[in-house]
């Protein structure tokens, strides 16, 4: 599958079921999350799989990954970040630049949110 093509399947979805999506990961720019999560939130397997990656530490402050309170070397899941990215290009929503990956995060889920036209609290 490329990115367009996922984009197009994304697209497809109800738009209900794509707020649910990026509820999963909300404004957060920095989580990797279990693939399973965005399938129960709608997110079919096929396209889940294809947005899954392996994300691999490298011992450095910005690129180490942590889990449940120790560095792991790698950890298998979608970044938050790059769910909601896809979703506003599903849906050609445009967020103009910044610079940061909390910053960018929270201007996609709020771009998502008013093109609900309803704003929908972020998943606990």
């Amino acid at each position: 599958m490329t990115y367009p093509s996922a984009l197009s399947l994304l697209a497809a979805l109800p738009l209900p079921t794509l707020l649910a999506i990026a509820r999963v990961s909300g404004p957060d720019g920095h989580t990797l999350f279990d693939p399973a999560a965005y399938i129960a939130a709608g997110l079919t397997t096929e396209l889940a799989n294809f947005f899954t990656k392996i994300h691999r530490s490298d011992n450095t402050a910005k690129v180490s990954i942590f889990h449940e309170g120790g560095l792991v070397p790698q950890v298998e899941g979608i970044y938050g970040l790059t769910m909601n990215e896809a979703i506003a290009n599903a849906l050609n929503l445009k967020t103009g630049t910044f610079f940061g990956r909390g910053f960018r995060a929270q201007a996609l889920f709020t771009a998502i949110q008013h093109h609900s036209s309803q704003p929908f609290p972020v998943a606990a």
